[in-house]
């Protein structure tokens, strides 16, 4: 007899994978030679483990549909062909709306705009962004191991931004995430070591070690409030 907690999986959620990989054809996980749609594959499946429905996962492919494939327009896409929930998912998990991606604003404002918009981010978005950022912190740790410091220059920001902001996320998302246990289990996954997993932000900081973590922090912070002056001042 079916589990009646299953989720109710539809043809929707084939219809949204196949748009993500239109958009992604071409893409690959930061520097890696594996395509970005395995990302997105996890980031689903972490999120259908932890009492995810289907529009999250829905959402979870298309997160970054909008900010890499063509703004607005796409974000009016999805809303007329997967509803005004999943749209309003992927628009809060966006850090542009721009149609060319080169346009976008700088790193620090997008991201800074993107974590304080997490202390109000509703259960759905807190899911999409809390299982998205697992995903990455597994990566960058199973990276960091296999190359060593020669995995941050993936990233814009090298080292230092790449754990401001996956700490400052992680310090937020647990309290935004739905009380039932399988989410909280998702923010403790997140944020704190489980079991001896070597898959999260706590993780992520351990793999880079103490000292080095610590000098990146505050010299993060001290970049972080440079920029919020400067967005205060403008």
């Amino acid at each position: 007899m079916a589990n009646s907690a299953v989720p109710d999986l539809s043809p929707r959620l084939t219809a949204a994978f196949d748009m993500a990989r239109r958009v992604h054809s071409e893409d690959s996980i930061k520097g890696t030679d594996v395509p970005y749609l395995v990302h997105l594959l996890d980031v689903a499946s972490i999120l259908l483990r932890h009492s995810g429905d289907e529009d999250q996962a829905i959402a979870a492919f298309l997160q970054d549909v909008v900010e890499d494939g063509g703004g607005e327009p796409m974000l009016a896409e999805i809303r007329d062909e997967f509803g005004e929930r999943v749209g309003d998912i992927v628009l809060s998990c966006s850090d542009s709306l721009e149609v060319d991606p080169t346009a976008k604003l700088p790193w620090w404002t997008r991201k800074i705009a993107y974590i304080d918009h997490l202390h109000v981010a509703t259960h759905d978005v807190a899911m999409v962004s809390a299982a998205d950022k697992l995903s990455n912190a597994r990566s960058i740790v199973a990276d960091f191991e296999a190359h060593g410091d020669a995995v941050w220059e993936n990233f814009k920001t090298g080292r230092m931004g790449t754990l401001w902001y996956h700490r400052r996320i992680a310090d937020i998302l647990p309290s935004r995430l739905p009380d039932a246990d399988r989410p909280q289990r998702l923010g403790t996954t997140l944020t704190c070591t489980v079991h001896g997993a070597r898959c999260t932000v706590h993780e992520l900081v351990e793999a880079v070690g103490a000292s080095a973590a610590a000098s990146d922090w505050h010299d993060a912070v001290a970049e972080e409030t440079t920029h919020r002056a400067a967005l205060a001042d403008s």
